[in-house]
């Protein structure tokens, strides 16, 4: 196939063949401008990459727009529009901030605008800064999705390349997250432009950006619901590799969630005076912000109460601290040791907490509705829904096996017989891990 290379910028007529087929040798990015439009450039990568801008000259200021991309816009197409935003200019229907404005790049306007979108009433949570995190949950979303357009102009940034970033490469694998770097996106958008929810002034930008129009951008897929568990023999030799006795703290930690099947926020905030050794008990904050109680069983208790972060003479000092003495945050890391050590691979720590539910749905008679319980499908009953039943069995228990009875929650003991029946479900847990581990003897 013929290519058209070429080793600098340079003037030259445009045509279907060089704009379909032209590459670049020069090591850096360079500009085909058009002799029949003045203004109209193509730009090409070394990467191959080739995008249309109409850059045009207002004495000091030469802002690019971004036209898209040759695999999506005919050539003729791009010079009747290039046209017009150049006679908009020249009309001054067409507005422009300073010169400063016309290069700000994505990472810049992400750093202008958080601190200002995390005051919002609305939507202002997921902007802000957590406690024990480097950056708003936003912010890392976006630098994650777009990384590779974080120091591009945003005015440069056409909808055919954001489309291409959270649809193919690395965004390909995590749709989801790729979905909400999207929607933070047009968030972003909408206030540097003030448009949407920040038409009003002063809700915007000081010096508006024109930006194009995030909604008519293609969503990625959404994320198919993971199913996974670990078998037995898996189960059996994560078992074995965190009960060692010289299991560090990131090791200690992925054994309390198989013992509980509790989530990880939990468990990482989990505080010395968090657990009752006398009554057996764990008292945690569940999600939704209700703190709950649950019965531990006699083993757990005294392998908590054994380890060397347990201090009873400071009850404030996290179960499984960090370096710093702070919640363990080092999840990944020991998920990974974890995987290496044991030659397992593809399980997260949510997977643990899938094949926790699984092993006590094992005990459940026959007569009782586990189908639903583990189904991923919505059989119909909201509070059977599989993302909910390792919460229902540890803290509402609906297992006769585990001696259970179901009670309304007006029932008078519920909560002794909530506890006695959780920390019977922790031991058989426990059972169930090592009756793993013996197999893979």
């Amino acid at each position: 196939m013929t290519t058209h290379l070429f080793s600098e910028s340079q003037t030259l007529r445009l045509t279907k063949a060089i704009v379909e087929k032209a590459t670049t040798d020069a090591g850096k990015r360079i500009e085909l401008r058009d002799s029949v439009v003045s203004g109209l450039v193509l730009r090409v990568s070394p990467t191959g990459l080739r995008r249309y801008v109409c850059k045009i000259s207002m004495g000091k200021k030469t802002p690019a727009i971004a036209l898209g991309s040759p695999d999506k816009v005919d050539l003729e197409m791009v010079r009747i529009q290039a046209r017009d935003k150049i006679q908009a200019v020249k009309k001054n229907t067409l507005k422009y901030g300073p010169r400063s404005a016309c290069r700000v790049t994505l990472r810049q306007l992400i750093l202008e605008a958080t601190p200002i979108l995390a005051k919002r009433k609305n939507g202002g949570k997921i902007w802000s800064l957590r406690e024990h995190r480097k950056t708003p949950d936003a912010v890392g979303t976006l630098e994650k999705v777009f990384q590779t357009l974080l120091d591009e102009p945003v005015r440069e940034i056409d909808p055919d390349t954001i489309d291409e970033v959270v649809t193919q490469g690395h965004n390909a694998a995590a749709p989801g997250s790729a979905s909400r770097g999207l929607s933070y996106l047009r968030t972003l958008y909408d206030w540097a432009a003030q448009r949407g929810k920040f038409a009003k002034t002063g809700s915007g930008r000081k010096v508006p950006i024109e930006l194009p129009e995030v909604e008519k951008i293609t969503k990625p897929a959404e994320p198919r619901r993971r199913e996974r568990t670990l078998n037995f023999r898996e189960a059996g030799l994560v078992w074995r590799e965190v009960t060692k006795p010289d299991a560090g703290v990131g090791h200690s930690a992925h054994r309390f969630i198989m013992c509980t099947a509790s989530r990880r926020g939990p468990v990482a905030k989990i505080r010395c005076g968090d657990i009752n050794p006398i009554n057996g008990t764990w008292t945690f904050v569940a999600k939704g912000g209700e703190t709950k109680t649950i019965g531990l069983s006699q083993s757990i208790i005294a392998w908590v109460t054994s380890l060397p972060s347990y201090d009873r003479r400071n009850l404030d000092a996290y179960l499984f601290p960090n370096s710093k003495g702070g919640p363990f945050c080092d999840w990944d890391a020991a998920t990974k040791a974890i995987q290496e050590a044991t030659g397992t691979a593809n399980w997260t720590r949510y997977d643990l907490r899938r094949t926790a539910a699984s092993a006590l749905e094992s005990y459940v008679d026959d007569d009782f509705p586990h189908h639903e319980l583990l189904s991923h499908a919505n059989p119909g009953d909201g509070h059977l829904k599989a993302k909910a039943v390792v919460d229902r069995l540890m803290t509402k228990p609906h297992q006769s096996g585990i001696g259970l009875t179901y009670r309304p929650e007006t029932d008078p003991g519920i909560e002794k017989s909530m506890r006695k029946r959780t920390r019977a479900a922790t031991a058989r847990l426990e059972r169930y891990y090592e009756e793993c581990a013996m197999m893979v003897e």
